[in-house]
């Protein structure tokens, strides 16, 4: 599916100021294992975030604002700036698999191998489920 990264912002009110042109993206990733295809976030700050963003492949990536200036578009890449970085990103995964009613758990959660999942569950990207969590039946995380 191809998403329109700005029109979701918009739709869950988050302020963004984007910098270079936009492509939509295919789906999302964390920084260091994205493509070109891909959204990810970096909430880091100062020369850590910039060494991060540098060596990302990430078409887009989600910026706290206080990097503008700091960061700029590269060839194939453009940073979206906004409050919160990690917040912004949340709210996008959520806001588009509420859309798509997935029923699954994202190849992107980290789960204990001691965690219980309950059935009919959701588990979303990036989410980490610690040492014997239990997560009840029908529960959206």
């Amino acid at each position: 599916m191809v998403y329109d990264v700005t029109a979701i912002l918009s739709d869950v009110g988050i302020d963004y100021k984007l910098e270079g042109s936009f492509n939509k993206i295919d789906g999302f990733s964390s920084i260091e294992e994205a493509t070109e295809r891909d959204l990810s976030f970096c909430s880091s700050k100062g020369a850590e975030a910039i060494s991060s963003i540098s060596k990302s492949a990430a078409g887009y990536i989600l910026c706290n604002s206080s990097m503008q200036g700091s960061i700029h578009p590269m060839p194939g890449k453009g940073p979206i700036f906004v409050d919160d970085a990690r917040i912004a990103f949340i709210k996008l995964v959520n806001h588009i698999q509420k859309k798509e009613k997935v029923s699954a758990i994202s190849e992107h959660a980290v789960i204990s191998k001691s965690a219980r999942i309950g059935s009919n569950c959701q588990i979303g990207a990036f989410a980490f489920i610690g040492d014997n969590c239990v997560i009840e039946d029908n529960t959206i995380f």
